[in-house]
């Protein structure tokens, strides 16, 4: 797949238009689109930017190999771990190392319970969002 048709499907996945991504490149809208159509090729410094904005790398949008994944490889966010996961990436680093943080000592604590019957598979969701609703 080319870099064009990369963009194009990140664009729309994420549910974007072409003005939103220029917006955040601060180009204008015809850059975008003449990137999509492989009239325009951007620069390294777009490039890294286009990466950011997607959460890929920049050999993802370059290399025009098509990478197949097996759908055990796949995975499926609810509805509420969606929305945990754009919070998160709103976050500012301090409150990100909090959430890290916190995220391990939930895991640690739930291995430790995983035999109890206290355990509840929901307790970090729970408990990160809670920590999320906070800032």
């Amino acid at each position: 797949m080319s870099f064009a048709d990369k963009l194009k499907k990140l664009r729309t996945e994420n549910k974007m238009t072409q003005q939103d991504v220029a917006d955040r490149l601060n180009v204008a809208r015809s850059t975008i689109a003449g990137y999509e159509t492989k009239n325009r090729q951007p620069s390294h410094e777009k490039l890294t930017t286009l990466a950011n904005l997607f959460r890929v790398t920049v050999d993802y949008l370059l290399d025009d190999e098509v990478i197949n994944l097996d759908s055990s490889q796949c995975v499926i966010y609810e509805d509420e771990e969606k929305k945990l996961i754009a919070k998160y990436r709103r976050l500012s680093p301090a409150p990100e190392n909090v959430c890290q943080n916190m995220s391990a000592c939930l895991n640690s604590a739930m291995r430790k319970r995983i035999d109890s019957a206290e355990y509840c598979p929901c307790a970090s969701i729970q408990s990160i969002s809670i920590l999320l609703q906070s800032f």
